[in-house]
């Protein structure tokens, strides 16, 4: 799951530094027009910027947000991981704990639920963790 804090100052890093480049460039290239290398090189790096930008900002707009079933299932369960469950949002209204495995929703007793739809899901959060510790600690 993502941080959102640290997503936010990511992006407010990403963006403070965007525009420094942007401003160096317009300093830059006018007194160096010359130098082509120079100048290729920097458009290059703005543009590695600008879509690790990108990146981020979409990861964050997706962060927390239901996504239907009907567009696209959860990762499938793997045996024995723990990062596969998601909250399942059913087609009467109430949110369950669930995962996806073999083309299905299955409940906390590993059985493919039944007497209701899921119809969103959403990836559950992070694990609490006190400060300076990991997410695999205890």
């Amino acid at each position: 799951m993502i941080d959102e804090n640290k997503l936010v100052e990511d992006i407010e890093t990403l963006k403070n530094q965007i525009h420094s480049l942007l401003k160096e460039i317009i300093l830059y290239v006018p007194s160096r027009c010359d130098n082509q290398k120079e100048i290729s090189e920097k458009c290059r790096n703005i543009r590695a910027e600008l879509d690790s930008f990108q990146e981020t900002y979409n990861n964050m707009s997706q962060a927390n947000q239901w996504v239907p079933c009907s567009e696209r299932p959860p990762k499938e369960a793997v045996k024995g991981e723990m990062n596969c469950w998601v909250y399942g949002f059913t087609d009467y209204g109430a949110i369950v704990p669930t995962f996806y495995k073999d083309g299905c929703f299955h409940d906390e007793k590993s059985e493919p639920v039944s007497g209701y739809e899921i119809i969103a899901w959403i990836p559950l959060p992070e694990p609490y963790k006190k400060e300076g510790e990991s997410n695999g600690s205890n």
